[in-house]
């Protein structure tokens, strides 16, 4: 069936109809060439178990509904090449010490926490898998020889990472400072 954009008129109340919303309805939904965005897909509307993605359909983009692995009902979204990209993620904690999901199943979480040289830092949420990124500032308003926040890469885990507190001159800090870190990571492993 096509598209016909002339139907219904503007005047007409659905209920009056007989036919004439059917071929715009079997354009819409088996997407058709004439209906522009090309392919909508509302045929499969019954939830799908975890780990169950819809069949690709060629020149369309599926929106749907699945358990993340938290068995969270979450958004989908699937392409013609078959590729998968996940919408949302549960709630963010929008606080002085949050986290929010971001599409693509990461994590970016931000926090506070005093911390002396040598220390190891717990995240508010565990990670899926090892962050890629910890960046560490000191909040404190204060003019010391504190300079650099260091959080080595290969000491990150899904719910700790290192901290090494340096002077301009090289040395290590010895007192404890109140920092701010930003981290993010993959949401899921």
């Amino acid at each position: 069936m096509t598209f016909d954009p002339s139907q219904p008129t503007d005047d007409t109340k659905i209920r009056d109809l007989s036919t004439v919303i059917t071929p715009n309805w079997e354009a819409i939904q088996g997407a058709d060439a004439s209906f522009k965005p090309i392919g909508i897909n509302f045929n499969n509307r019954n939830p799908l178990p975890s780990n169950d993605d819809p069949t690709a359909i060629a020149n369309a983009y599926i929106l749907y509904c699945k358990e993340d692995p938290g068995a969270i009902p979450e958004l989908f979204g699937i392409d013609a090449a078959s590729n998968v990209l996940q919408f949302t993620g549960g709630p963010s904690t929008l606080n002085n010490n949050g986290h929010t999901f971001l599409i693509g199943a990461l994590l970016f979480q931000w926090f506070h926490a005093t911390v002396n040289n040598n220390t190891v830092v717990q995240f508010p949420k565990e990670f899926g898998a090892v962050p890629y990124v910890v960046i560490g500032a000191e909040s404190t308003n204060n003019i010391t020889d504190f300079d650099f926040v260091k959080a080595p890469v290969a000491e990150y885990k899904t719910d700790e990472f290192l901290v090494f507190l340096v002077r301009a001159d090289g040395n290590q800090q010895a007192n404890a400072k109140l920092l701010t870190f930003m981290a993010i990571g993959p949401a899921y492993s």
